[in-house]
């Protein structure tokens, strides 16, 4: 309910396991535009293997919205095959960072079509060592939130940030 009725920021901390995906994502689902081709949903996550289950997770539980489309881009695949597979124009994106920066810098990429008072949601997941004052949490934070700001600057919109 918070994610589908309030703009602000939302900091969620769970341990494996618990519905992080379902709780971020089927609000979201439901906001969706399939009408629209724009993306709506870009969700950063910090290793391939989590793109790779949070994307595979969106994709299950939207299978019966046809319209509505999942793109996983992520560092040690094709490159071409992911260019390929965003010009379906999905409004949905799960990636790393570094190749969702890498797919900005081609062009294949594109937040240009996102204007205010449109919306699109960035979701940026961490894999949170059991304690939360873990020795890594700190450093994964400082460079995840170094993403979130060149993200705000580059859509220049309203962005409801969920950091799980």
């Amino acid at each position: 309910p918070f994610i589908s009725s309030d703009i602000r920021d939302l900091i969620a901390l769970a341990q494996t396991g618990t519905g992080k995906t379902a709780a971020f994502s089927l609000p979201i689902l439901d906001m969706i535009d399939d009408g629209s081709r724009k993306i709506q949903l870009l969700v950063l996550c910090p290793t391939q293997e989590l793109c790779l289950q949070i994307s595979k997770d969106i994709k299950n539980y939207s299978k019966y919205m046809k319209d509505i489309k999942t793109t996983a881009v992520y560092g040690g695949s094709s490159i071409v095959e992911q260019m390929r597979s965003l010009k379906d124009k999905p409004q949905i994106i799960v990636g790393t960072p570094g190749r969702v920066i890498d797919l900005i810098n081609r062009k294949a990429l594109d937040f240009s079509a996102i204007h205010p008072p449109q919306e699109i949601f960035l979701l940026l997941t961490l894999s949170a060592p059991p304690c939360p004052c873990g020795p890594n949490l700190g450093v994964r934070l400082g460079s995840l939130q170094a993403v979130y700001q060149s993200f705000l600057l580059l859509m220049q919109t309203q962005t409801v940030l969920s950091l799980f």
